[in-house]
């Protein structure tokens, strides 16, 4: 079955509750789509509308797109509305992505390391505002440097380098850093993002955001960038037009 015959039910399905709920059960089902199944679905399984489970899911995307989760520990809702969440950072094509990363400072050099290292640009970009304020000449007075403010330990790691404050070197290393702190914490974005600002080792001795002000305020400030990133790409995807109707 084709989107548009999946947008014409919800249509009929969701009535009265209005563009918000259609918006988003588009969405679902255009990610859905998009996926092999795992077992054919038998003639008319979804007559009825979205499941309860699946309803909640939609709810929660609808939540991300039309930013009501503004009040929100923003922490808590990404591990509390999971699925919504990576439904909502999943959407946007790369061609979307790409043209509001390059509007950015050093907007290709992200894109770039961000595909090499398999951590969404958008999210880099969070980062380096949140880090450094794309200052490349910025130095913490714990002696981070550049960009994703690199430890000149932390690049070490890696390699030795000559000149850790060269964005090209510094965004390099700050993207592979973050990469195997992802990897590290089976993909748990707030946890990652922890570990990059107060090491590993507190997330593990706390297990879960350490409690230290610092460390709440960057995560916080980083999905908040993150998420407004995000928003952008949905509101600049074409492809959104036939699901919006009247209320």
């Amino acid at each position: 079955m084709s989107v548009s015959t999946y947008a014409r039910f919800f249509r009929r399905a969701v009535g009265v509750r209005g563009v918000r709920i259609i918006f988003a059960a588009g969405a679902f089902l255009a990610v859905a789509l998009i996926s092999p199944p795992s077992s054919p679905s038998p003639a008319g399984a979804r007559a009825a509308g979205p499941s309860a489970d699946e309803a909640r899911v939609l709810d929660d995307l609808a939540d991300w797109v039309f930013d009501e989760n503004a009040e929100d520990d923003l922490a808590e809702a990404v591990l509390d509305r999971q699925l919504g969440f990576e439904l909502f950072r999943s959407y946007a094509e790369d061609d979307v992505r790409r043209a509001l990363v390059t509007t950015l400072p050093h907007g290709e050099l992200l894109w770039r390391k961000g595909q090499r290292w398999g951590v969404d640009p958008l999210l880099l970009a969070a980062m380096v505002e949140t880090e450094s304020g794309f200052n490349v000449e910025a130095v913490s007075p714990q002696g981070a440097l550049g960009l994703m403010q690199v430890l000149p330990e932390t690049a070490d790691l890696f390699r030795p380098v000559d000149d850790p404050m060269d964005p090209a070197i510094n965004v390099e290393v700050g993207a592979r850093y973050f990469a195997s702190q992802l990897r590290l914490f089976d993909g748990d974005l707030p946890l990652a993002l922890a570990a990059y600002n107060s090491g590993p080792g507190n997330v593990m001795r706390f297990a879960g955001i350490p409690p230290f002000r610092e460390t709440r305020r960057y995560v916080r400030r980083v999905l908040a960038s993150y998420v407004g990133h995000l928003r952008d790409c949905w509101r600049d995807s074409g492809d959104l037009d036939w699901l919006v109707v009247e209320s």
